[in-house]
């Protein structure tokens, strides 16, 4: 009995370790985004935390409002200081829908101009994944997210999130 149990644990240990990484994609310029409404991407609803930058990330995202969901990110140290800070909005527009966002850091200053915004086209949307330009959002089970970023010169970036009760 003992072994068997021994060999369970241990195919359930390297079967996680060997888990594929979720894929980035890009948008090929003068490419059509993928067709798609906020009703696809609604399972990004939620408070997310996890881990990534070498500490703590946080995501919560708002439930779909009309054809707009919100969203906000915190990077923080493994001393708990937050390093910076992401607001972003899921938006459909001609028939797809994009990825808005604005940086910040710890102490509030904008990384872009006043005006301006990242912005991510969708690529790709599956049953719980989707895939914008240079960033994918994949559950990859129940009530875990794997994020990751294609950073231009940064290589990519990965993050592991699992959802959670919103604290009190």
């Amino acid at each position: 009995m003992r072994k068997i149990l021994f060999f369970i644990v241990l195919n359930l240990f390297f079967g996680i370790c060997a888990a594929e990484e979720i894929s980035v994609y890009h948008l090929e310029e003068g490419a059509s985004s993928h067709p798609a409404t906020i009703k696809d991407i609604s399972w990004l609803a939620g408070y997310w935390e996890g881990k990534g930058f070498g500490g703590k990330v946080v995501q919560l995202i708002s439930p779909a409002s009309g054809s707009q969901m919100m969203g906000a990110f915190q990077a923080q140290t493994s001393e708990g200081d937050t390093t910076m800070y992401q607001f972003y909005t899921f938006v459909e527009k001609d028939d797809t829908v994009v990825l808005r966002m604005k940086h910040f850091s710890s102490d509030f200053t904008g990384w872009e101009e006043k005006s301006d915004y990242a912005e991510f086209p969708l690529v790709s949307v599956e049953h719980h994944a989707v895939y914008f330009d240079r960033l994918s959002f994949v559950e990859t089970q129940p009530g875990r997210m794997e994020a990751a970023v294609d950073f231009k010169n940064g290589g990519i970036q990965r993050f592991y999130y699992e959802k959670v009760p919103l604290p009190h």
